[in-house]
This record gives structure tokens, C-alpha cells and sequence, in this order.
């Protein structure tokens, strides 16, 4: 039998999501996107039931504009729980993130910098993980080791005005950092990512995989 939710062993705010299954394996319907839940399964025959073994697992996010969102470090100039989004183009080849900053924030404020991967003009693609870092007033804002191999020369990132509710105030500003991936060695097409950085929040990139299968399959047949 399985059990998911939030709870202690002793089974109060536990939900079960199947009991008496055969197979050893089973799929659970119907989970909220992007959200963290907690399961537990045990086994049973003739003589009797197992212990409890439970786990903590996060569903994936539904794909928007091809990517998702993820948090932002905790940092004195930005609202607790500040989250940035970020896309990649449906061709695969551009990557965009849209980071939330104070208003007034200058550029001379603001550091993006990638570190790590490959040689070359490209980062990454060898054994070495590729590192995207922001910093805004010399403190990390974001940082870690990104989705796949970028450009290190094509790396762009601007600041936007985002006028506040109502037009009153200063506008607050966006940082959009934009990015070009390399494509692995030996490999026919770009990946495609499933997050900005690999220890954050994941898309389901399952229709996606499937967009861009449609699309050659529709070159082929012009």
C-alpha cells in the first residue's frame, strides 16, 4: 500500500493513494505542479505488513514559455521569497532569466558572471560544471551550476524599468540576463533544459521533447 501527503508515522493527514497494488510499481495522478509532497509505501502478503519507508519528493513544473521559476538567495535589498523565471526559445537556442531588483537599482550595482566548463568560446561541455553568478552590491543574488553548456561570449544582461502599481513610487527594475547554449560534443541538437540551475526547481520537459519532435518531423515532410 502507498500513502502521500503531510503527517507523521502515525497516520493522521495521510491520504491514501492506493492499497493492495501487485505491481512494484505505481503511478499517482492528479499532484499539484511544482509542489513538494511527502510519500510513504510498505509491503504486505499473508503474513502480515512491512514498516513504513516514506520519502520526499517535488513534482515537476508545467512548462511557461518553455521554462519556469526558481528562488533567489536571501538578500538584504530583495523581498524574503523572491523568485526569478526564466525561458528558453522553442528553436533551443536562447535562454532568458528575469530577476526582480530594488528600484533605483544601478548597473555599476549589479555583477553576472559565468565561471567554470570548457575552454574555448564556449563554457562547459567537459567534465567541469558551468556556474552562473549575480551578485547586487558585492552579495551573491543567484548562483550555481546551470541546465547545460552556454557561450561565454554571447552572455548579455540588461536592467528594465517595471513601473509600480497605479504609476505612484519609483519603478522597480528588472534584471534580464540572456543566454546563448553550446551544444554538448558530438551531439546533433541543443539540449533542452529543465532548469535555469540544476539544483533548483524542474520543468516537465516531456511536451516540449515532443514540440520540437513534431517540428522535424514537419521539416521532413516539406
Amino acid at each position: 500500500g502507498g500513502e502521500g501527503g503531510e503527517g507523521g508515522e502515525g497516520g493522521e493527514g495521510w491520504v491514501q493513494a492506493c492499497a493492495g497494488v501487485a505491481e512494484t510499481e505505481w503511478s499517482v495522478r492528479g499532484l499539484a505542479a511544482g509542489t513538494a509532497y511527502r510519500a510513504r509505501v510498505r509491503a504486505a502478503n499473508t503474513r502480515g505488513a512491512s514498516g513504513w519507508r516514506s520519502c520526499v519528493f517535488c513534482t515537476k513544473l508545467w512548462p511557461v514559455e518553455g521554462g519556469g521559476h526558481g528562488p533567489l538567495e536571501p538578500h538584504r535589498c530583495v523581498a524574503e521569497g523572491a523568485s526569478y523565471r526564466w525561458a528558453q526559445s522553442e528553436a533551443g537556442a536562447e535562454v532568458t532569466a528575469w530577476l526582480p531588483l530594488p528600484p533605483g537599482t544601478r548597473a555599476r550595482e549589479v555583477g553576472v558572471a559565468i565561471r567554470g566548463g570548457g575552454g574555448g568560446g564556449s563554457s562547459g561541455g567537459g567534465d567541469g560544471e558551468t556556474w552562473l553568478e549575480v551578485t547586487l552590491g558585492g552579495e551573491s543574488l543567484l548562483k550555481g551550476a546551470l541546465g547545460g553548456a552556454v557561450a561565454r561570449d554571447e552572455l548579455e544582461w540588461t536592467l528594465e524599468d517595471a513601473p509600480r502599481a497605479g504609476g505612484a513610487g519609483e519603478p522597480s527594475r528588472t534584471l534580464v540576463v540572456a543566454l546563448l547554449k553550446a551544444a554538448p560534443p558530438h551531439a546533433a541538437e541543443l539540449p533542452i533544459w529543465a532548469s535555469l540551475l540544476r539544483s533548483h526547481p524542474e520543468i516537465d520537459v516531456a511536451p516540449l521533447r515532443r514540440a520540437a519532435a513534431e517540428a522535424r518531423a514537419g521539416e521532413l515532410n516539406d
